[in-house]
C-alpha cells in the first residue's frame, strides 16, 4: 500500500502539506509555538516524580514468630523500635522541612468550600506563615522553649496545622483543646498545663474561654 493511501486512511497530512502549513504561518506564531514546545519539554523533564513507597503497601506488616499473632512493621531491618526513617527527619519540624525540600515547593495544605475545587497553599507559603505566627507569639512574651505551652481551640483547618508548625519552629509545645470535651475538661487542661495563650478559630470560643477559665 502506498504511503499516500496510508496517510489518507489514517487521516494524517503528508509531509508536503505540513511544510506548506508551517510556511503559511507568521514568524510570531512560529516563535510562540516554539516557546510553547520548549515550556512543555521543560515541564515533562522537570515535573515532580511520584515518590516510591518504603514498602509494599499491600503487605505493610509481618507476623512476629512465637508471639501469638502479634505483627510488626516491615519497615526496618530488625525487631528494634524504628525511631526515624530518614536521618534528616527526626523531629516534626524536620519532617516538614524535608517535605518542602523534596517537593520542590509543591502543594502542602488544601482546603475547599462546598461544591468548589480545592485551593492549595504551597510548602513555602505554609513555612512563611508558621514563621510569622511563631515570631508574633514571641513578641507577646511567649518563650522559644519546650516549657512554653500554646493551646489551640479550633476545628480541623489549614490554620490548625500552621499553628502547630509555628510551635515546632520555635520549640514550643502545642496543646489541642476540643469543645466536645466540655468547659470543665478545657479548664482542667489549661490550668494543668499552665497555658496562658490559646489560639481560636471563632470569637465564640474566645468568649467561652473567658467565661469558664
Amino acid at each position: 500500500m502506498q504511503t499516500q493511501e496510508i496517510l489518507r486512511i489514517l487521516r494524517l497530512p503528508e509531509l508536503g502539506d505540513l511544510g506548506q502549513f508551517f510556511r503559511s504561518l507568521s514568524a510570531t506564531t512560529l516563535v510562540s509555538m516554539g516557546a510553547l514546545a520548549a515550556i512543555l519539554a521543560y515541564w515533562f523533564t522537570h515535573r515532580p516524580k511520584a515518590l516510591q513507597p518504603p514498602c509494599n503497601l499491600l503487605m505493610q506488616s509481618e507476623e512476629v514468630e512465637d508471639s501469638g499473632g502479634a505483627r510488626r512493621s516491615v519497615i526496618g531491618s530488625g525487631p528494634q523500635l524504628l525511631t526515624h526513617y530518614y536521618d534528616d527527619a527526626r523531629t516534626m519540624y524536620q519532617v516538614f522541612r524535608r517535605g518542602l525540600s523534596i517537593s520542590g515547593n509543591g502543594p502542602c495544605l488544601g482546603f475547599r468550600k462546598p461544591k468548589q475545587p480545592y485551593q492549595w497553599l504551597s510548602y513555602q507559603e505554609v513555612a512563611d506563615r508558621a514563621e510569622f505566627l511563631g515570631s508574633g507569639l514571641l513578641q507577646h512574651n511567649c518563650k522559644a522553649c519546650t516549657d512554653q505551652f500554646i493551646g489551640v481551640f479550633a476545628q480541623n483547618r489549614p490554620e490548625w496545622i500552621i499553628v502547630e508548625l509555628a510551635c515546632y519552629t520555635y520549640s514550643m509545645v502545642v496543646v489541642p483543646l476540643y469543645d466536645t470535651l466540655g468547659p470543665g475538661a478545657i479548664r482542667y487542661i489549661i490550668n494543668t498545663a499552665d497555658i496562658s495563650t490559646v489560639i481560636v478559630d471563632k470569637p465564640q470560643k474566645a468568649v467561652l474561654l473567658l467565661e469558664h477559665v
